[in-house]
């Protein structure tokens, strides 16, 4: 899976789990949208994306690895993520 194959499925993921409003904002993220500030995803928000992601991409994020600094940018999410699949 390329990293580009990531981002476009974290996008689905974003769009098809969260708030209505954030659904129209997903098709303009870049690596560097910050998915706190720019997006205003709160903890509840954060929590059920890693649930998804876990489920979609099959792996498993250990509570050591994840801290806030992930969702800083999407970017580093895609990373993060593209790095567990490979």
């Amino acid at each position: 899976m390329t990293r580009n194959d990531v981002a476009e499925l974290i996008k689905h993921i974003l769009k098809e789990n969260q708030a209505t409003a954030l659904k129209d904002q997903v098709d303009m993220i870049t690596d560097d949208t910050s998915l706190i500030d720019d997006l205003a995803l709160d903890s509840i928000q954060i929590l059920e994306l890693i649930v998804n992601l876990e489920d979609k991409f099959n792996i498993v994020c250990d509570a050591q690895e994840l801290n806030i600094d992930l969702f800083g940018r999407f970017g580093d999410l895609v990373g993060f993520v593209h790095k567990k699949v490979e």
